[in-house]
């Protein structure tokens, strides 16, 4: 699209896909220049004057803060809840966004009925793929290309096929529950020995996977010192301090985007790419990560 489609001053939505990637949207998007071999290539050939200050870093043979108790500069904010996470940003006009999501694994979507939730109280908006803009480039911040809401597809189980915006959360939260969807399905991969019969080599950062399979146990008995024990430890949950949440809000035509990511500049540029704006119309902040791994 040539400009960004009309809609209310002030709209915003609280919760929306954009594809925080952190580490990974930053991978995916120098995936094509060899990222490690340019990094490593420069940092052999930098002489010592090129380091910060001009002269060699003196801690570069002493590390004085090892060990030490160094505070992080954002602790004492997130162990009060101060800190304002992307879902926290006051705006005037606000409405609130929830998705529907696919019960399916894999197939397509043969009805859609959205007519309850358009007539439910506080409805701003429903937007499916019938309706949702289409994208110029079908392609996460991750680089992801399984974009949502651009066809009748269904890749995963649990994937968002409707969008209410709403003027409370909760008018949004009960709408969403009121779009009822009939399936066409089809056969899933759901487990991982039938995922490795389609594996396939992809780089990382540009680079080529390294995989050396040996013999653990005699490489074991062979050495001269051993440990050889036993650990077990706890399921693990992602359990992050901020909600998986944007808010956004358009003045003229610009974006301005309150987002939980890592990756401000990565950010925009997909949101750049996708929806045919500058980069420079788009603003990303983040000023604190409530959370950083791969479940976020």
């Amino acid at each position: 699209m040539d400009s960004p489609a009309p809609r209310p001053r002030g709209v915003l939505t609280r919760r929306l896909l954009l594809g925080g990637g952190g580490a990974a949207g930053i991978g995916a998007a120098l995936y094509n220049i060899g990222f490690m071999r340019i990094f490593r290539t420069a940092a052999e050939l930098a002489p010592e004057s090129l380091i910060p200050g001009g002269t060699p870093d003196p801690l570069l043979d002493r590390h004085g803060l090892m060990g030490a108790p160094v505070s992080r500069l954002d602790g004492p904010l997130k162990v009060k809840g101060a800190p304002r996470y992307a879902a926290e940003v006051p705006l005037e006009g606000l409405t609130y966004a929830a998705f529907a999501f696919s019960t399916i694994a894999k197939g397509r979507i043969v009805t859609l009925d959205t007519s309850a939730a358009e007539r439910a109280p506080g409805v701003v908006l429903v937007m499916t793929h019938k309706n949702a803009p289409t994208l110029h480039e079908a392609t996460a911040e991750t680089g992801d290309k399984l974009v949502p809401m651009q066809d009748d597809r269904i890749h995963w189980n649990g994937q968002p096929i409707a969008l209410v915006l709403a003027e409370t959360q909760e008018q949004a939260d009960h709408a969403s529950s009121l779009i009822k969807a009939t399936y066409e399905t089809e056969p899933a991969i759901t487990t991982f020995t039938a995922a490795k019969a389609h594996a396939r080599r992809v780089p990382y950062f540009g680079e080529p996977l390294y995989n050396q399979i040996g013999d653990a146990g005699a490489a074991l008995a062979a050495a001269p010192f051993k440990v050889d024990q036993v650990y077990r430890t706890p399921f693990q949950n992602h359990n992050a301090m901020e909600l998986h949440a944007a808010t956004l809000a358009w003045s003229g035509d610009e974006l301005t985007v309150h987002d939980c990511t890592q990756s401000i500049r990565q950010t925009a540029q997909a949101l750049a790419r996708n929806f045919g704006l500058k980069e420079e119309q788009i603003h990303v902040s983040a000023p604190f990560v409530g959370g950083g791994f791969g479940g976020k």
